[in-house]
């Protein structure tokens, strides 16, 4: 025998078992793919369906919604309607279709948060020149950094009663920023 025989036996050994390696691998595939695969089918078509059924809803929601507020422009009218029949006939009706007034009281200005967004949204200079268009001069407020410019401005504002100026002020410079 040549030594070169057992290399080549060897060699096809090696061969061998990785040709079975790869045959069972891929019969492996074939039988794992196909389910996955059908899987993500499922999962697909069942999106598809909530999808479909959640257009539906909203579809039946926004036509509702349309005649509800056909039937409420509708009511608004008769009711307009009857207030000036019973008005004609000499009568004054209980309720004239007029809203509840709405308490328009401002809610009080919570001045610590007020100083904090000031403080938050304003540099020193930036808080001078609030202080500056409230005509409060720069150097009557206290302090060198911000927080405590800030403090001082809101503090120095409720003392004049300009709180409210002071808001609307922040509110022009900073729009879109909520606070207060």
């Amino acid at each position: 025998m040549t030594p070169e025989l057992p290399v080549a036996e060897t060699a096809l050994s090696i061969l061998a078992v990785g040709a079975v390696i790869v045959v069972v691998a891929v019969a492996a595939a074939y039988m794992w793919l196909p389910s996955y695969f059908r899987e993500l089918n499922d999962l697909s078509n069942d999106l598809s369906g909530q999808l479909a059924t959640l257009r539906g809803d909203q579809q039946r929601t926004h036509e509702e919604m349309t005649r509800l507020r056909l039937r409420m422009t509708e009511l608004e009218i008769g009711v307009k309607i009857l207030i000036a029949q019973v008005t004609r006939l000499g009568a004054t009706p209980d309720w004239n279709g007029a809203a509840a007034p709405v308490d328009e009281t401002p809610a009080p200005i919570d001045e610590t948060a007020l100083y904090r967004k000031v403080a938050e949204l304003f540099d020193v200079e930036e808080i001078d020149d609030l202080a500056f268009r409230l005509g409060i001069a720069p150097d009557e407020i206290e302090g060198k950094r911000r927080d405590s410019r800030a403090r001082h401005l809101v503090q120095h504002a409720a003392r004049r009663g300009e709180l409210d100026d002071l808001v609307q002020l922040v509110r022009q410079l900073r729009p879109g920023v909520r606070f207060v």
